[in-house]
Formats: structure tokens, sequence, C-alpha cells
């Protein structure tokens, strides 16, 4: 049996038209998918922001004496922060789909580094972070437990965490209470800052060295990159959230019909079906919602 095909935007929006009643033109369809799709996503937000489909995990470095690293830009709501660290660091001397040559003076071993998270910090696909599969302490060659996304080089620097530490979200109104800007550490406690982007990431102590923070956050469906070639994981959102967007369009459409009194209960439902089965009642880790709801 064929595996069905993904549904794209164009596919959702031309099943609305279907139901609608008439075969769109171009231009119509990219209205529909402008404005109609946006507005589902606007209703989807407005529910909640803790989607289950939406968790990601980004890796931030921090540079010395620089107290603040910038939001993802498709951040909503933070999950987790973890300041990571090690005493292993430096630039890269090549790499490939799958590996990473570290430095010439890495003197690892194949056990300690077995199991460890590597960071790219900078250069040649940074912010990327994969586990170390296996590494080859003579020729200093670590293959990963996946291919990199974008293949470090030897303008890629790394960090080796083995040294991971919570940190604690803070309310941003304590920030001037709590931040410790004349000492230089590492960082305890965590504060985000809203903008009109999508704002900062504060620290309580100047940081002392060039730390990463991994992000575990919840994306906002509003700024989810759209084209599917290069964010895949927008294809598995299209295809879980099919019927609604379909119906939400429907709705959408129907705006000045008389139509929508039948269609929008319908859309109603689903909105309430898709929170049930998606949309996590609370998050537990979650201890500072003013921190970024209210600043």
């Amino acid at each position: 049996m064929a595996i069905p095909t993904q549904p794209t935007e164009t596919s959702i929006v031309t099943k609305s038209y279907r139901l609608y009643g008439k075969s769109p033109t171009s231009t119509e369809l990219t209205e529909a998918i402008s404005d109609g799709i946006a507005m589902v996503k606007s209703d989807l937000m407005n529910s909640g922001r803790e989607w289950s489909f939406l968790r990601r995990t980004a890796y931030k470095p921090m540079a010395i004496g620089v107290s603040r690293i910038q939001a993802p830009t498709d951040y909503s709501k933070l999950i987790s922060a973890v300041l990571l660290d090690g005493v292993r660091s430096g630039t890269a001397q090549a790499g490939t789909s799958t590996t990473i040559t570290l430095a010439a003076a890495d003197n690892g071993g194949a056990e300690d580094s077995r199991g460890k998270i590597l960071v790219i910090k900078s250069g040649t696909g940074s912010e990327q972070a994969l586990q170390i599969k296996s590494f080859d302490a003579s020729t200093k060659v670590a293959t990963m437990e996946e291919a990199w996304t974008t293949t470090p080089d030897s303008s890629s620097t790394y960090l080796v965490a083995d040294d991971h530490k919570e940190l604690h979200l803070q309310q941003i109104w304590n920030f001037d209470e709590l931040q410790l800007p004349f000492l230089s550490g590492a960082p305890v406690n965590i504060y985000h800052q809203t903008d009109d982007v999508e704002g900062d990431f504060k620290f309580d102590y100047t940081p002392d060295k060039e730390y990463v923070v991994q992000l575990r956050y919840y994306s906002d469906l509003r700024k989810e990159d759209t084209d599917t070639g290069t964010n895949t994981r927008y294809a598995t959102i299209l295809r879980k959230l099919e019927q609604v967007l379909v119906q939400g369009v429907l709705v959408w459409l129907l705006q000045d019909d008389g139509r929508v009194q039948f269609e929008l209960p319908k859309y109603s439902r689903m909105l309430a079906l898709t929170e049930g089965q998606f949309l996590y009642p609370n998050n537990a880790r979650q201890k500072a919602e003013l921190a970024e709801d209210a600043y």
C-alpha cells in the first residue's frame, strides 16, 4: 500500500475551497494561505502554548562578559534551561556529515567521550549539538550518533559538555534585585525579557567562560518556518493539524456567508479535540509564569 501524500498548505486550502464549493484562483490560494491558515494558527496559540509538536531544543553559546543571549527566533515559552560546561573545547580540524575531527591538542579518551554532547559554538554549523557515538583518541575523530544538519569544518569551534547545571527561571521584575553584574562566574538564574520580536534571556552573573545554554522550549506556531524543504517538522505539524486547518480556513472563507453558523460550531469542536490530543494541561517545570506572560 502506498504511503499517503503529506499535506501541504496548498492542498489544505484547496480542500477548504472544495467544501466551499469553488475552484480557487492562484491569487485566492495565496490569500487563503497567508490569512486563513494564519487565523487558525492564532486560534491554536490563543488556546495555549504548550503544544506537544512544538517542543524544541536550542543551544546558545555565551560570550565572556556578556550576561544575555538572544532567544530563538521561533520562541514562545521556556520549559527548562541547562548550563553546559566542559574542559574540552577548541577549534575543529575538519568534519564530515557524521564526524568531527577535534583539535590536535584534545586529550580525551574513547571511554570518557562516548555519550557526551558536543556543541558547535561558532563557525560553520554553529548552535548544533549531537551526542558522540565513538571517539578515536589517535585520530581525534568523533563519530556522532546522527548526521549534522550543517557539516562543521576547520572554522567550527566546539565544546564537549561534561557538566550540566539546571538554571532557575526567575521573574523578570526580580532581575534588578538579583543580578550581579559586578561578579563573574557561572550563571545560576535565567530571566526572559520580551520585546517586539522574540526577546532575550538575561542572567544574574556575568559569565567568566564561554558556556553554552541548552534551552528546551515551546516554539510559536505562527513563527514556524513554512518551508518544508528546510524545516521538515512543519510537514509533521500540517499532518497533525490537517483537519482543523481545513475546517478553520473554510470558516474564514465563509465570514460573510450564512453557512458560517453551521461550520463555526464544527470548527470549535475540532479545536477542542485538537487541544485534548496535543495540548499539555500544564507544565510542571514552568514555575514563573509572570516572567514570560506579563512582561
